[in-house]
């Protein structure tokens, strides 16, 4: 409908020209057109220079797609019938106003590196200190940086540091302008300039005018800018005014600058979508999103997936105390295609005691934290260290002194280069994500009336690994600085290694599965209510909350783990746990952390 015919239809039905509504007297709405302000009309009824177009203006159904192409009413698998489809109103404004663009001054300047000459995009600045580069032209130009540490500081006293300068020789395109400069290295200048494209086709340059940015006009990277200790050795005398003098041309030693302000012309669409949801929809989509999630989902295993699951069941074995072995899952061919490791790793062991002489304590954290490893059969010395196809792990540490129980934690980087480039986490495979699902656990273990969670204690380094792969999980280390180095095999699955997670979630499953006829409702637990190496659950009475602590325990040990780290929501459940196996060191805080997020 156009613009005239709404008048005519708000006229002929006796309405409001300004709300739109059927009143009597004088209209008290606070609305004016968004076009010209006027509280005289509405802005659906607004005619001018800028007349509002109306783009769309429908009411139409939306019709279901079926199967058959039939756009009948329909019985789906759940027997609800699906009825009137939905329906949709859109209108649609659109008008053009015009504002004014500020050009700022840019020039193309040449810069002179290695015997080669570059263009950059530089923005002539009057009003800063210092001149700048972007680390992008630095490293473009492949400049020799000098530690600088200075700030600089913008609007609303804004401060940076900066830590570098380059000196650099800049000169004009023809070479007959040069000067040897000094600028600071940031980051980045300035976002694109100018920020959209400037329509100059009403503007006449001079021909005998060289402008020193011919793409002033059009959005483009700034690399450089100039300051003032520079700007003003770069100005000429001549100026030239366009566009009614609102366009400055002032010549420099670079050609003519392009400065000043235009207008333009912006489009302005506004649009309003109005929807009839169907109610039975509505309520379908309501109760998928509040349903509870299931457990029974099943995602598609990829092809790798399924190889480390095949090949998990082919492999793993237990000992006679019922520890499990593992076999590393790796590509095909993949150890021969490691190189050498050893040189790496000795000069990152190096590199620690490097930080370990410098602090006492660091030092004596880090070497008790390794001799556990030794006493507990969790790595153990190799003499013969003859094998060519030894993998050696780079290790160091994190260093919290805030924790009381291990305020440092040794961790190992498998994904150190080898000297082929490859590394022991490029040729192990993940095997995928085998996580119970967060949201239903953490719903779970909030219905629970008497609720507890507990750790699994050295998770990972409770479980074998194959004994004919450990040369894959060598270390280097020593005593002291001076020492000699000795090597180390890791007996046990390494966190930093990419098969890690997938090994020990699998491990539990299959511990869960064994164990099962002993204990279901413990093998259920392990099943169902785990993350990582966290266990949390509960159940709806003391004696069966209890019952469940004690089955886990002795569901676990038959593995070789053993839980530690327990709270619960009432004192009883504690009763039989020694405090030094609480999680909590303060008894009168009444939360604990549970998960990072509970």
């Amino acid at each position: 409908m156009s613009v005239h015919e709404r008048i005519k239809y708000v006229s002929k039905e006796n309405i409001c020209k300004n709300c739109l509504n059927a009143h009597k007297g004088v209209c008290r709405s606070t609305l004016t057109c968004r076009i010209c302000n006027s509280k005289t009309h509405n802005t659906m009824l607004h005619q001018g220079q800028t007349t509002a177009e109306t783009l769309g203006d429908q009411a139409a159904p939306i019709k279901p797609h079926k199967s058959d192409g039939s756009i009948n009413s329909a019985q789906n698998s759940s027997g609800c019938v699906e009825t009137n489809p939905e329906h949709l109103l859109t209108a649609s404004i659109s008008y053009n106003s015009q504002q004014k663009s500020v050009i700022l001054s840019t020039a193309d300047i040449y810069v002179r590196s290695e015997n080669e000459r570059y263009k950059l995009r530089c923005l002539l600045d009057s009003a800063s200190a210092s001149c700048l580069l972007s680390n992008r032209a630095c490293n473009l130009l492949n400049l020799k940086r000098e530690p600088f540490k200075t700030y600089i500081t913008g609007i609303g006293g804004n401060s940076k540091e900066n830590k570098a300068r380059v000196k650099i020789n800049i000169s004009n395109e023809e070479e007959t302008y040069s000067r040897n400069c000094e600028f600071l290295i940031v980051p980045c200048i300035t976002s694109l300039i100018p920020s959209q494209k400037i329509n100059i086709s009403n503007i006449e340059i001079p021909n005998h005018v060289k402008l020193a940015d011919p793409n002033f006009c059009i959005p483009g990277k700034i690399d450089m800018l100039i300051g003032s200790d520079i700007f003003f050795d770069l100005l000429k005398a001549d100026k030239i005014r366009l566009a009614n003098g609102n366009l400055i041309l002032q010549e420099s030693e670079l050609g003519y600058v392009v400065s000043g302000k235009l207008p333009t012309e912006v489009t302005s669409n506004y649009c309003c979508v109005a929807v009839e949801t169907n109610l039975d929809n509505a309520i379908k989509e309501f109760f998928e999103i509040e349903s509870f999630p299931t457990d029974s989902f099943d995602s598609t295993k990829s092809e790798e997936e399924k190889f480390c699951e095949e090949h998990f069941l082919k492999t793993h074995s237990r000992t006679k105390s019922g520890r499990y072995i593992v076999s590393l899952p790796m590509k095909e061919n993949a150890d021969s295609v490691l190189g050498f490791s050893r040189e790496n790793a000795v000069k990152r062991l190096n590199g620690i005691w490097n930080k370990l002489n410098e602090n006492n304590t660091l030092a004596t954290l880090y070497k008790a934290f390794l001799q556990e490893y030794l006493d507990l059969g969790h790595m153990q010395q190799i003499i013969d260290e003859d094998n060519t196809k030894s993998y050696y792990i780079p290790h160091h540490c994190i260093y919290k002194p805030e924790k009381t129980t291990t305020p440092l934690r040794v961790v190992f980087d498998a994904t150190a280069e080898t000297s082929t480039g490859q590394s022991l986490n490029s040729i192990l495979l993940n095997g995928g994500s085998i996580q119970n699902d967060l949201f239903s656990l953490v719903t779970r273990f909030r219905t629970h009336k008497y609720a507890f969670s507990a750790d699994i204690q050295k998770l990972y380094r409770q479980i074998l690994v194959e004994p004919s792969q450990r040369y894959l999980q060598r270390i280097v280390w020593k005593e002291t600085n001076n020492s000699p180095i000795k090597i180390y095999e890791l007996n046990t699955v390494t966190y930093g290694t990419v098969s890690a997670p997938f090994l020990a979630m699998r491990v539990l499953k299959a511990l869960a599965d064994a164990e099962h006829q002993d204990f279901p409702e413990a093998a259920k637990i392990i099943s169902r209510d785990m993350y990582m190496d966290d266990i949390l659950s509960g159940a709806t009475s003391l004696t069966s909350a209890k019952r469940l602590q004690a089955d886990l325990s002795k569901l676990l040990r038959r593995g070789g783990f053993e839980l530690h780290k327990w709270v619960s929501n009432h004192p009883a459940l504690l009763n039989d746990i020694s405090t030094s196996e609480y999680s909590f060191e303060d008894t009168q805080s009444n939360t604990v952390n549970a998960l990072g997020m509970l």
